[in-house]
C-alpha cells in the first residue's frame, strides 16, 4: 500500500495516515469501521455467488453423508491451520 494516496476535501491521505488515524478510534468505533470495510468487500460480489455457495454446501453434505469425505475434529483442524500460518 506504500505510495497510494487519496484526497479528501483537499487533504492528501496515505494508507499509513488512515491506518494511524483509525488506530486512534475507540474499540467500538474501530469495530464499526472494520464492519463497514468488510461489508464493502461484498458489494462487488457475483450475483450468483450465494447460490453457488449453497450448491457447494449441499455437495459437501452429500459427500459426508455417503462417507466419501474425510472429517477432522476441530482441534486437529485448528492445529493444521496454525502450522500452515507459521
Amino acid at each position: 500500500m506504500n505510495g497510494n494516496t487519496i484526497i479528501i476535501e483537499g487533504m492528501i491521505l496515505t494508507f499509513e495516515t488512515l491506518e494511524a488515524a483509525a488506530k486512534q478510534l475507540s474499540v467500538k468505533e474501530r469495530a464499526a469501521l472494520a464492519h463497514t470495510l468488510l461489508k464493502s468487500l461484498d458489494e462487488g460480489e457475483d450475483d450468483d455467488a450465494e447460490e453457488l455457495w449453497a450448491a457447494e454446501i449441499h455437495r459437501r453434505a452429500d459427500l459426508y453423508k455417503r462417507g466419501e469425505m474425510e472429517t477432522v475434529d476441530l482441534d486437529e483442524a485448528m492445529a493444521r491451520i496454525r502450522s500452515r500460518l507459521k
